[in-house]
C-alpha cells in the first residue's frame, strides 16, 4: 500500500484516487476557509495516513 501513498500527487481527482486505494478506515469532514474539506484517514501499520480534499474533489493534502 505504501507504493500507492507514494503515487498520490496533489492536484488529483478523488476518483483517481479511489481506484488507487482500498476504502478508507474513517472520513472526516470539517470547515475550513469557507469551504468543506473531506479527510480519507488509513491505518498503516502504526502511523495514520490522511489525504484532504477540497469541495470539488480535488486532493489539497496529503499527510503521511
Amino acid at each position: 500500500m505504501q507504493g500507492a501513498f507514494d503515487r498520490i500527487k496533489v492536484g488529483m481527482r478523488q476518483a483517481e484516487v479511489a481506484t488507487m486505494l482500498r476504502s478508507p478506515d474513517e472520513t472526516r469532514q470539517v470547515q475550513f476557509g469557507g469551504q468543506t474539506l473531506t479527510a480519507w484517514i488509513f491505518r498503516a501499520g502504526d502511523k495514520l495516513v490522511s489525504i484532504w480534499f477540497d469541495e470539488s474533489g480535488v486532493l489539497r493534502l496529503k499527510k503521511v
